[in-house]
């Protein structure tokens, strides 16, 4: 602030700095309270559905199921951490052990 500008309010100003840091500060707080508020909601509606980018249908249920049947401990089809594997090609898709070739 300029000191006429200053003058023309009757304080000081260091004053006038002091409060325009103080408001500046409270309202970049708030900006960052609601960016995180906006993050953890975001985080908890994806944390309910584990495959948020797929349509649901058989294939979706068939999967999340799996998961759940042979990564519950007590469960039958319980698989221990140390004996998961699975296999994936660059786009994410399982290969054939061998090729098939289409003309």
């Amino acid at each position: 602030m300029t000191p006429l500008a200053a003058a023309s309010t009757g304080r000081p100003a260091d004053s006038l700095s002091k409060e325009y840091h103080i408001k500046l500060h409270r309202a970049f707080t708030h900006i960052i309270i609601a960016v995180f508020a906006l993050a953890v909601g975001v985080t908890a509606v994806h944390a309910q559905d584990p495959l948020p980018s797929w349509n649901d249908g058989a294939a979706k249920k068939n999967i999340v199921e799996f998961v759940g049947k042979v990564t519950t401990e007590g469960s039958p089809d319980f698989v221990p951490v140390a004996e998961r594997i699975a296999a994936f090609d660059n786009d994410g898709t399982l290969w054939p052990s061998s090729r098939c070739i289409s003309s």
